[in-house]
């Protein structure tokens, strides 16, 4: 699910960025979905913003899918899905290089809260080198 609402300004590139690793992708939001008390409400997606997504993801699989129908049907987003020209070629978008540096600092995150005693063991071994260094 890439969902370049959630991330407006830097959404089209997580779809470039995660694109090429999957056999399918969920793009929107485009409205539509179960209002939860206490959660913030994502603003919808714009026909420009979705067709510009469903471009995007067609460049690396067959499968797309959207969330949700029923916004698609509330905006009249529906009807239009049959018309986007498929075959269009895009290019990477402008977040495309903002998008891959917040993946990477995001799997660092998760690698390093994954292996905790590596972390620390190599936080300790730098202090030490550094310390060394400073001393000569």
């Amino acid at each position: 699910m890439l969902y370049s609402s959630f991330l407006r300004s830097v959404g089209p590139g997580m779809i470039w960025s995660y694109g090429p690793e999957t056999s399918a992708i969920a793009v929107g939001s485009t409205g539509g979905a179960p209002d939860i008390p206490g959660h913030p409400q994502v603003p919808s997606l714009g026909w420009d913003e979705l067709e510009r997504d469903f471009l995007l993801a067609s460049r690396f699989c067959d499968d797309l899918y959207i969330h949700s129908l029923e916004g698609c049907v509330e905006h009249g987003f529906f009807e239009r899905i049959s018309s986007i020209g498929w075959k269009e070629q895009v290019g990477p978008p402008d977040s495309a290089r903002t998008a891959s540096g917040i993946r990477g600092l995001l799997t660092a995150a998760l690698w390093t809260s994954a292996h905790p005693v590596l972390t620390l063991g190599g936080v300790v071994a730098s202090a030490c080198v550094w310390s060394r260094a400073r001393r000569r």
